[in-house]
């Protein structure tokens, strides 16, 4: 099976060499707008959280529903006038060599698109713990607001996010199609477009089994860290 991409045959190494050639790309990015979602979702959910029916609480659902309504090539092209075109602070497109200022642009319209999701979890799974015994004890005591944050409220609301992470963290490097073909992003998700351009099958299939591999492997691997974040998964 020949392709547009070389006069060489396509073979399943070539294919390999292909996808692991741009895997770190892929990665890169994923793991930028994993950490954007994951810093922004879990500040806001805790924020609205501990302000529950409050004005900043409501203004703060309005926020993340309208993250997650926005589409992502809308966000994307909006953040590329802005920043790029308008005030040109960014490259708007391509790799350059590596450098962060052509990261910016693609992994914060990737993370701001997964925050609002994460920032309405994270606020359910703080509101369950708050109503806990534990919680209640440890503010009858006088403990500081900020350690019961950190040692009872958010490593007992962490499991149901840590599951979001990981489901993220998959989605993110199966689904940067459309944010890497925007931006001109040399990864897999660009790749995959380009093979369905050329018509070539044996890279098209290369591709989505990868994906569906990473995501089950990322899934995998967060199913078995709910016993270092909840002891008790780790005891039964």
């Amino acid at each position: 099976l020949r392709g547009d991409f070389g006069t060489e045959p396509f073979t399943n190494e070539r294919v390999r060499d292909m996808i692991v050639e741009r895997l770190p790309v892929t990665a890169r990015l994923a793991l930028a707008a994993v950490a954007i979602s994951t810093c922004l979702g879990i500040t806001a959910g805790v924020f609205t959280a501990l302000r529950r029916g409050s004005f900043l609480d409501a203004a703060g659902m309005v926020v993340t529903l309208v993250g997650v309504s926005v589409p992502t090539f809308w966000l994307g092209l909006l953040l590329m006038w802005w920043l790029a075109v308008r005030w040109a602070l960014l490259p708007a497109t391509g790799y350059g060599r590596g450098e962060w200022s052509y990261l910016v642009l693609p992994a914060v319209t990737l993370g701001l698109s997964y925050t609002g999701a994460m920032a309405r979890l994270s606020r359910s799974a703080v509101l369950d713990v708050l109503g806990a015994d534990y919680v209640r004890t440890a503010w009858a005591k006088g403990v500081g607001r900020g350690m019961v944050i950190v040692r009872h409220i958010l490593p007992n609301a962490m499991v149901p996010v840590l599951t979001v992470i990981g489901l993220n963290l998959g989605s993110l490097m199966a689904g940067s199609v459309i944010v890497e073909t925007i931006f001109s992003w040399p990864g897999i998700g660009q790749l995959l477009v380009d093979a369905i351009r050329n018509r070539n099958l044996l890279l098209v299939q290369g591709c989505v089994l990868f994906f569906a591999v990473i995501f089950i492997g990322i899934n995998l691997a967060v199913d078995l860290m709910y016993g270092l974040v909840d002891p008790r998964i780790r005891y039964d």
